[in-house]
């Protein structure tokens, strides 16, 4: 089995701290929020897929790997089911609360799926999403009613200062190492192969930023303005600590204009400006050798 501290990082930050941790906190503020914390009266939704038949089958198969990856599209899913869903839009209807309590029942329900299929996996966070659900075990059902647990953060985010230190923990003892091979383990691991119909769901643009400012009490953030062609967009980045607002006004970058939007220190951002970052951890912008139209799509 290969190791890297670069891939164990990547696994942490990319899927546990972004996916499963997200979804699980996103439920429990939501159902905070709508609720006070109890669990809604509401209907699990029926077309729920089969969670249980990919991990138990790849289980008997003793395949660890292909289960985990089974057990990780349960958190996939639930993402994406309240993304779509959207209670806080339907929030706004008075119409609607009643889909608002179905949707949160269902995901409260994935939450428990994701505790109960957990204890194979990851024991330890399994027995916190127990505790936050206010259950004794997982024979237990959700009913409605009894509170659940204030939201925490299931896991931390690993910062590239940990792994650095680890990794010269290691070139401390094999010193011998080539320097090639050094280089390599240095880089960040290619993440899973996906399908070509998943990369056409990326609508990619080009953009020009016409304006840019410091988010207020937040050192990292900057708000910027982009032309994407037909309208003005707004996005949050967290590249001030790389440049100041007044040097990028006028770049053209490469921006992903269909990511769902989220809300960060009360600003609304709407999509991703994309960005590399080279060896020595300095990000850089994508942007073409020469100007050409705000909006030009990129395939």
């Amino acid at each position: 089995m290969d190791f890297t501290w670069r891939d164990f990082q990547a696994k942490i930050n990319n899927e546990l701290v972004a996916i499963l941790g997200n979804f699980v906190n996103r439920v429990l503020v939501l159902t905070h929020k709508y609720y006070a914390g109890a669990v809604p009266q509401g209907h699990i939704a029926e077309d729920l897929p089969n969670f249980s038949e990919k991990i138990t089958q790849a289980l008997d198969q003793f395949n660890q790997r292909q289960g985990l990856e089974a057990y990780m599209e349960i958190a996939r899913y639930g993402n994406k089911y309240l993304q779509d869903t959207a209670p806080w839009k339907l929030m706004k209807d008075d119409s609607s609360h009643q889909k608002v309590a179905d949707c949160m029942v269902t995901c409260l329900q994935i939450v428990h799926t994701l505790g109960q299929y957990g204890q194979v996996f990851l024991p330890q966070t399994a027995q916190k999403i127990l505790h936050l659900l206010q259950l004794t075990s997982y024979q237990e059902n959700l009913i409605s009613g009894p509170s659940i647990g204030e939201p925490i953060l299931l896991f931390e985010k690993i910062d590239d200062n940990d792994i650095l230190h680890q990794i010269s923990k290691l070139e401390d003892v094999e010193d011998t190492e080539p320097e090639q091979d050094k280089e390599v383990a240095l880089t960040k691991p290619f993440k899973p192969m996906i399908q070509y119909d998943d990369f056409t769901k990326l609508d990619i643009r080009i953009a020009t930023i016409i304006a840019a400012e410091k988010v207020k009490k937040a050192d990292r953030l900057l708000q910027i303005t982009l032309d994407v062609g037909s309208e003005k967009r707004t996005v949050v980045s967290g590249i001030a600590e790389h440049f100041s607002a007044e040097e990028i006004i006028g770049r053209q970058v490469t921006y992903l204009a269909n990511l769902a939007p989220r809300t960060l220190k009360g600003i609304e951002s709407n999509g991703m400006i994309l960005m590399a970052e080279d060896e020595t951890g300095k990000l850089r912008f994508l942007s073409p050798d020469e100007k050409i139209s705000a909006g030009s799509l990129v395939s």
